[in-house]
């Protein structure tokens, strides 16, 4: 059985060499492994100027790709993609090579013509900058408001088959809506409910069998009403007066996308689930709602 506290070593599911490398990271049991999440922010309100010298610690570049393809010398093949920052740089100034050994699928992701965010050490060889394998996300600059740009952003560790951007969004969905059902039960407006002082409570878990990692979000709210909980996942389906109905159904169609699995639930008293207490028609008295719970599992690859 695997506890929170066991050892990398005794995971199945991890090669010796990936042991050694998350070891080698300051990852020691399974519990250090899943709640390290998200590994680091980005602040994305200002990015650093685009260097016109070898860098001695990584910079987080904001620019556009003016040119990409595939090259090699010998055996060896790459995939490179040049970015330049939005001044223009003449006389090659404002340019940055990136570069992708053995990773021919890059090709797929990355081409002429985006707009990308790149985080790497810059080196210069041959006269030129050149960040060899950086993270690498590509975004847009959409006039609406989007939680990619211009504000603090998470950057979560890559989940196979799922790309950073989709990531950020399925799991600010999901803290959104729990932060705004907890607003409302701690704003008064519903008597009958608990109570509770607003929260949101993060889980994470590992189920060996299925080899799947689970993410829970539970908030402190009203939890869903019977009717919601049949058709959550149904476009323009909310409650809030403004809401627009789309956010778990983007949900759901990103987790589809990615062979993950989303469920949603109400959170019941504990109290009241133990209770022996009956009414007076002689039934047990239903659990009370104190809250709402969306979970969300990936496959472990």
């Amino acid at each position: 059985m695997t506890s929170g506290q066991s050892p990398l070593a005794s995971l199945a599911i991890l090669s010796s060499k990936e042991i050694l490398a998350l070891e080698a990271a300051g990852f020691s049991t399974a519990a250090a492994l899943l709640t390290h999440f998200p590994k680091r922010y980005e602040d994305r309100r200002q990015f650093d100027a685009f260097p016109s010298l070898p860098t001695g610690k990584p910079v987080c570049l904001h620019g556009g790709v003016i040119d990409a393809s595939t090259k090699g010398f010998g055996k060896t093949r790459f995939y490179e993609a040049i970015i330049m920052d939005g001044s223009g740089g003449v006389f090659g100034s404002g340019k940055i090579t990136c570069r992708w050994f053995n990773m021919p699928f890059m090709s797929k992701v990355i081409a002429a013509g985006q707009q990308v965010i790149a985080y790497g050490k810059v080196k210069e060889q041959a006269g030129r900058l050149i960040i060899d394998h950086p993270e690498i996300e590509v975004v847009s600059d959409e006039g609406e408001e989007t939680i990619h740009l211009n504000r603090i952003v998470p950057i979560y560790r890559n989940i196979s088959g799922i790309n950073q951007r989709r990531l950020r969004e399925s799991i600010h969905n999901l803290l959104q809506n729990a932060q705004d059902a907890s607003l409302t039960a701690s704003s008064g407006l519903l008597s009958e409910h608990s109570g509770r002082a607003p929260h949101v409570e993060i889980l994470t878990r590992y189920n060996p069998g299925s080899s799947r990692v689970r993410l829970i979000v539970r908030d402190a709210g009203t939890g869903f009403a019977p009717h919601i909980l049949q058709r959550a996942f149904e476009p323009y389906v909310t409650t809030k007066s403004r809401g627009t109905g789309l956010g778990l159904a983007v949900v759901k169609k990103i987790a589809d996308e990615h062979g993950a699995r989303i469920e949603l639930s109400n959170v019941l008293s504990q109290a009241a689930k133990d209770s022996q207490e009956v009414t007076q028609n002689g039934d047990k008295l239903k659990p009370k709602t104190v809250g709402a719970q969306v979970s969300l599992s990936f496959p472990v690859v």
